[in-house]
């Protein structure tokens, strides 16, 4: 599931990034079929059963989203799905069914299309793209919904008979058990594929075809790079069953995509007017933020904490409140038009638009909605209402699904699907510090007194190491696995000085200290905390040479107060956590 780690939400959609690290190396699937060179509108029809209150979204491999429809009763329903009429499409190749609650947002499971053998039930591979000759008219006939969680947030959907409308071939062939997607019951969680073997079997290949391949574009070669299918937020890189936008582990690995640097993302450029590459440019990513920032660290909440720092319901819905803010990043030309238009809406998500409501970039570049205020870069917005919490599915979620609405200067309209792949719900803790030589060790820390009326600001010296030690921040459990709160493993944690030492020149701040960065390697995946467990187990030790981050950014170091936040950032895609410090420069 496509995020930013400050950035892939944002846009990898993906959903589900901005800021994140992101890798940009392309691998090739097979080379791209020839579509249809005049544009069509395609109609999917069906008699859904047991969906209420599900939507059903056509997607694109793009990861646009091609028709959706809301569904409110378990009886049979008929729908009808018919792709726009402005801009038209050329071909439903690799298009699928997804499906998502009407009442949580949260994504659900895909539409199973076909199968191998001649039974769903046996089936271990099975089919959910629409092929490149699929027709313009299809009706899948019958549409049957399946839960496989106690939930109930889980699940996917059949067809009473294997569809000929589908692609077949072997790289676009899903996984299954007794016919049902790998990947779902876990939202893709699940290793797939060992991480040596990913690149070199199946449908894959280690590099992807240079410029300078020969044969005409339509075949990959000639005018540029093949685009992988599986790389974009509608492609299925693991071959689960769930896409990009909605998988929280893309690749299959054994890392899920918060704590892997090396996620799926195709090379394409906005200005292509081939619509595999084009319309992939211009999905969007979502992420989180969720910072602690009052002094005395008073609104630091972590798992291990105590009293008014232990991570209650009552205080997460509280600070998610007033604290969290959503990035979206924005969408601004599609296929070499500008977009003169943005706009957001939540799939049921319940604190969010349900209809479409207007939005703007602000002056970071970014859509950053404050969730507990109900505002856009700081500003009312139309359709945005401030927001509290009363319960745990209330809250934001890394599988709440959202579209991003553009519209072009010609008019032409765009939809395309992300979601924010996981979300903070405590921050790094802080335990006890020290200063030491260059070099980063000490003796003895100073620990931090909790219950002290004021806690003291660290002081440090330009030849000194600041060493922190202190709980790793996180996450609630997803729908398939133990329920409770995981530690976060595979994490970067960076300085950044956003302003200068009060008293010092106004360009003291050196902003965010990269080469400070550390990233945990003792903790690589993501851990069930346990109160019962040695705390030291989930106790992270970071060195940062400060006097380095001025020296980088050529600032000579002044003295004074100054506040540095901990940023707290996944290698992979997603949001970011942090916790002010409160520093004296001597």
């Amino acid at each position: 599931m496509k995020i930013s780690s400050s950035c892939k939400i944002v846009a990898i959609v993906t959903l589900l990034a901005a800021g994140v690290g992101l890798s940009t190396t392309s691998v090739s699937a097979r080379a791209p079929q020839v579509q249809s060179a005049t544009p069509k509108q395609y109609t999917v029809k069906a008699s859904v059963a047991g969906a209420k209150d599900k939507t059903l979204l056509l997607v694109a491999k793009t990861g646009r989203v091609l028709a959706s429809k809301k569904i409110t009763s378990n009886t049979a329903t008929a729908v009808t799905l018919t792709t726009p009429s402005k801009p038209k499409i050329s071909s439903l190749d690799g298009a699928t069914l997804q499906l998502v609650s009407s009442t949580t947002g949260d994504y659900f499971g895909p539409v199973v299309l076909g199968w191998k053998g001649a039974k769903l039930a046996s089936a271990t591979g099975v089919y959910t793209k629409f092929s490149s000759s699929a027709t313009t008219t299809i009706d899948l006939k019958t549409i049957t919904i399946k839960n496989v969680s106690a939930s109930n947030k889980q699940g996917y959907g059949y067809t009473a008979t294997s569809s000929s409308q589908v692609d077949k071939t072997t790289a676009s062939t899903t996984k299954a058990t007794k016919g049902v997607p790998k990947g779902v019951g876990n939202y893709g969680k699940a290793t797939t594929a060992s991480a040596s073997a990913l690149f070199l079997t199946g449908n894959r290949s280690p590099m992807a075809c240079p410029p300078t391949c020969p044969g005409p574009p339509a075949e990959g070669g000639g005018g540029g790079a093949k685009v992988n299918v599986d790389d974009l937020d509608g492609g299925d890189f693991d071959d689960d069953g769930i896409p990009n936008a909605f998988d929280v582990n893309d690749d299959g690995d054994s890392n899920v995509d918060s704590a892997d640097s090396v996620t799926p993302e195709p090379t394409v450029t906005g200005s292509s007017t081939d619509a595999a590459t084009c319309e992939a440019a211009a999905s969007f990513h979502i992420f989180t933020n969720y910072k602690a920032t009052a002094p005395n660290y008073a609104d630091t909440l972590n798992f291990y904490g105590t009293g008014i720092h232990g991570a209650t319901d009552a205080s997460i819905f509280t600070q998610v409140a007033a604290s969290m803010s959503m990035v979206f990043s924005p969408i601004t030309q599609v296929c070499g038009e500008p977009v003169t238009k943005m706009e957001i809406k939540g799939v049921g998500v319940s604190y969010a638009p349900a209809d479409y409501a207007e939005v703007t970039a602000g002056s970071t570049g970014d859509i950053q909605w404050q969730i507990g205020l109900g505002k856009i870069n700081n500003v009312a917005a139309a359709g945005f209402t401030a927001q509290t919490f009363t319960s745990q599915a209330s809250l934001p979620s890394g599988q709440d699904t959202f579209i991003q609405r553009v519209t072009t200067t010609t008019g032409k309209v765009y939809e395309f699907t992300a979601t924010a792949g996981f979300v903070f719900v405590t921050h790094p803790m802080l335990q006890g510090y020290c200063v030491g030589t260059t070099g980063g060790t000490c003796d003895t820390d100073t620990p931090i007194d909790y219950t002290a009326s004021s806690i003291p600001t660290i002081s440090i010296a330009s030849t000194q190491t600041l060493v922190l030690r202190m709980y790793r921040p996180q996450r609630f459990a997803i729908d398939g696995e133990t329920p409770g709160f995981y530690n976060l493993g595979g994490f970067r944690y960076t300085p950044d000085m956003p302003n200068p030492p009060s008293g010092g020149p106004s360009n003291g701040n050196f902003g965010k200290c990269d080469a400070a960065t550390y990233t945990d390697v003792e903790m690589t995946t993501d851990t069930l905390a346990n109160p019962t467990d040695d705390k030291a187990t989930s106790t992270l030790q970071a060195s940062w040479d400060l006097q380095a981050c001025f020296t980088a950014r050529s600032k000579s170091w002044s003295t004074g107060t100054v506040t540095i936040d901990i940023q707290v950032e996944p290698s992979g895609p997603g949001g970011n956590s942090a916790q002010k410090l409160f520093l004296t420069l001597t």
